[in-house]
């Protein structure tokens, strides 16, 4: 019920009917914490999930480069993502590689929506499927 209701909180998800999301809150949602100064995604690495922030708050940076430790060295912050926030569709929709890093502030708690869950449950063109099912549901409105 709460990964339901999680899941409606994200507008890329409008347009699809009922039972699709049913199935992605059973099957792709997993939720992660990560700790301060963690890397969620990294710039020019594939996708793995889209991200919704339950708790904390995280920073999106451009360029930089990752330490021998796994940290981000360096980079332009570019913006803040806090509670409610999404980030990771565009590149798991497109299956594009990510066009920016995100680092954990503080602490966090995420909602993980896997990418190879995402698409045994919506399909190969995931964009596709999605975009026409939001074009349906604007049309019914």
């Amino acid at each position: 019920e709460e990964n339901r209701q999680l899941l409606d909180s994200i507008g890329l998800f409008d347009g699809l009917p009922d039972r699709q999301k049913g199935r992605i809150a059973e099957l792709a949602l997993v939720e992660e914490s990560f700790e301060e100064g963690a890397r969620i995604i990294t710039a020019g690495e594939a996708p793995a999930a889209m991200y919704l922030i339950k708790k904390g708050q995280l920073s999106i940076m451009q360029g930089g480069h990752v330490d021998s430790c796994g940290r981000l060295v360096g980079g332009t912050w570019c913006s803040q993502l806090m509670v409610g926030d999404t980030f990771g569709g565009r590149s798991v929709l497109y299956n594009e590689p990510h066009r920016v890093t995100v680092v954990a502030d503080e602490h966090c708690e995420l909602v993980c929506i896997g990418f190879q869950q995402l698409k045994s449950v919506i399909g190969e063109d995931l964009a596709s499927c999605i975009e026409r099912s939001f074009v349906q549901c604007l049309l019914k409105n």
